[in-house]
């Protein structure tokens, strides 16, 4: 039995499943990115967000990867439909594989190897898959935290469910806007 690792299992393909997988691809492992929504980008995901056009809360040249700058033409703050699109391009630039609607279930080690138990939900159908190693970004920002001061009286919004609607609704009214995190 070999202890060599070649065979990798990444687990989310948002930003950080986006860069492992590339990382290690580049390093020359085997890597299969599972992503359980429809789309790449985790909290960035076309599908997920509702709030597209909102403004991300940091700046292109932060937020973007160092072997991929943003264009210089672009704006310097982007949209999450912007940034979505610059993940899109980013993974269709190093050709990496991220196979989204499958979702990973369960993970057993077993022998020095890890048992991946794989959702797909297309077909639904169930697949066992043996890795070497297995990598989880799953992400932070992907439900909202409870606010601890919320009253019946108020509403709270997790921004990627703005909607258009619950932003008109929102017209000559007090709002306070909480959060830091890219995804708030």
């Amino acid at each position: 039995m070999t202890n060599r690792i070649e065979k990798i299992c990444v687990i989310g393909g948002g930003p950080s499943g986006i860069i492992a997988s590339k990382e290690l691809k580049e390093k020359g492992f085997d890597v299969q990115c599972f992503e359980k929504s429809e789309n790449i980008g985790g909290v960035f995901s076309r599908g997920g967000n509702k709030s597209y056009y909102t403004l991300l809360n940091v700046s292109k040249f932060f937020i973007s990867f160092s072997d991929f700058p943003p264009p210089d033409k672009e704006v310097c703050s982007w949209t999450w439909k912007e940034y979505g699109d610059y993940l899109e391009r980013y993974v269709r630039a190093h050709q990496l594989s991220i196979q989204c609607r499958k979702e990973v279930l369960k993970v057993d080690r077993i022998d020095g190897k890890y048992t991946v138990v794989v959702h797909d939900l297309e077909r639904d159908l169930r697949e066992e898959k043996v890795f070497d190693a297995v990598v989880v970004c799953s992400g932070l920002h992907h439900a909202p935290r409870p606010f601890p001061f919320q009253t019946e009286h108020q509403k709270f919004y997790h921004v990627p469910d703005l909607t258009e609607e619950a932003v008109a609704s929102m017209k000559d009214k007090n709002i306070l806007l909480f959060g830091l995190g890219e995804s708030t």
